[in-house]
């Protein structure tokens, strides 16, 4: 897989669950918030450092939250949708 492959959990914002609620089920790293810039530019900021999870407040009522690399993308990915059925693993960056 390509060395800029990225993926993200995408969260519906209309659901009855709270961001805080996500985020609790995930291992404890430090959140970096994103908002209104390139899916490419906060995952090269993401990358500087390994004990983080970013979450991107998308336009489209959904946030998205992501690790910085696929391991870390692939854990968040399961254990959210084991919280929550409504939300989906999507492609961003190939």
């Amino acid at each position: 897989m390509n060395e800029l492959s990225f993926k993200s959990t995408r969260i519906p914002m209309n659901s009855k669950k709270l961001v805080e609620d996500y985020l609790k089920v995930l291992p404890q790293k430090d959140l970096t918030s994103f908002y209104n810039r390139s899916v490419y530019d906060c995952l090269h900021d993401l990358r500087q450092t390994d004990n983080n999870i970013g979450i991107l407040w998308g336009k489209d009522r959904c946030f998205y939250i992501f690790g910085n690399n696929k391991e870390q993308d692939n854990v968040i990915y399961h254990k959210l949708k084991n919280f929550d059925s409504e939300v989906t693993y999507v492609k961003d960056v190939e």
